[in-house]
């Protein structure tokens, strides 16, 4: 997402961030409009993922060229990215068999004030000469719902360039299985995501950061962490969610002190009385943690053993029991490799 000649210029990528994380968007747009500067991200692990996801883009590339089909390559080297659709434009008229890094500049919803952009993998000509359809190459063993959402969005584009939808989608993914989608079948949900997206980039309501399964790839992780510590949402406590933090608010609980010091009882609708006891117990124990000093044990309290909870649904332990690790790289290889097995025993 960037600002460029008093357009807001977004991509698939921002969309699907959405999705991830609304609060991403946020930041987004601050940086687009000058107000931040994007942290940078040093993540060996993630470089050796982008690393491993170009390879596999390249070796399907090398497939390509040795069946013996015309492919165009779309680079930077064209100019612009509206240069670069023009490149792509042309290949598309000439009926190249493949279009690589096809790029897209699209101004169909500046009425919401956007411009779209996009670098498809490939556009890939349908057998019988109906046009084009995109294609992306995807590391991962199974297609993912944002890889649909990125190539719907690619779809949309080509659309308005070829004059019709593309009738499938397809992705190649780390095992070497091509996966065909028919794109009318996400199309309604594409529209109604990309219509929640444009609706928040429209709104610029203010938005809190909330731990999401994206986090520990973003590189605003450290910013929200500090953003999570000054705001003391209650979900910081163990087994609080986001949807139990929305309830306590409703009664006037927004932050874990709030909790640890509230009332014994209360009534919060679809919370029951247990849950909050532990909850308010739970908070009380973290908040006299931050008092100590870091290489003080954390405080605790003994709960009564249940039967049929927790660890007591272990069978009990035998002098027999073996623990039993492997680790492994999935994407090493076409089918990963498992590298490392140990197994330990009470001697």
């Amino acid at each position: 997402m960037y600002r460029t000649d008093g357009r807001l210029v977004v991509s698939a990528t921002d969309l699907v961030g959405f999705l991830l994380c609304e609060h991403l968007t946020t930041l987004s747009g601050r940086v687009a409009a000058g107000e931040l500067v994007a942290p940078e991200q040093d993540d060996p692990e993630l470089q050796v993922l982008r690393d491993r996801g170009l390879e596999h883009e390249a070796a399907y590339l090398a497939q390509l060229e040795a069946e013996g089909l015309s492919i165009v390559r779309v680079s930077e080297d064209d100019g612009s990215v509206p240069v670069q659709q023009q490149v792509t434009a042309a290949a598309l008229d000439g009926e190249a068999d493949v279009v690589f890094q096809g790029a897209f500049w699209d101004d169909a919803d500046r009425a919401h004030g956007v411009t779209w952009r996009g670098h498809a993998d490939f556009l890939r000509r349908v057998e019988g000469g109906a046009g084009y359809e995109p294609e992306d190459t995807k590391l991962a063993r199974h297609v993912k719902p944002s890889a649909v959402l990125q190539l719907c969005n690619y779809a949309e584009l080509l659309g308005h360039m070829q004059g019709h939808d593309p009738e499938f989608l397809h992705v190649m993914l780390g095992g070497h299985d091509r996966v065909s989608l028919r794109y009318r079948e996400f199309a309604s949900y594409y529209r109604l995501a990309k219509a929640r997206f444009l609706d928040a980039i429209a709104a610029g309501a203010p938005t809190e950061p909330y731990p999401v399964s994206h986090c520990n790839l973003c590189r605003w992780q450290a910013t929200c962490e500090r953003q999570w510590l000054a705001l003391d949402r209650p979900w910081l406590v163990a087994g609080i969610g986001r949807e139990q933090a929305r309830k306590l608010a409703k009664v006037g609980i927004t932050t874990v002190r709030e909790l640890a010091d509230g009332p014994e009882t209360v009534t919060i609708k679809g919370m029951s009385t247990g849950v909050y006891e532990r909850a308010r117990r739970q908070a009380g124990l973290q908040l006299s943690a931050r008092a100590l000093a870091a290489d003080t044990p954390p405080p605790y309290e003994l709960l009564e053993p249940a039967e049929g909870v927790g660890l007591s649904v272990l069978p009990q332990p035998s002098p027999g029991d073996l623990f039993f690790d492997m680790e492994g790289d999935p994407f090493v290889g076409e089918h990963g490799i498992e590298y490392l097995f140990g197994v330990g025993w009470i001697n």
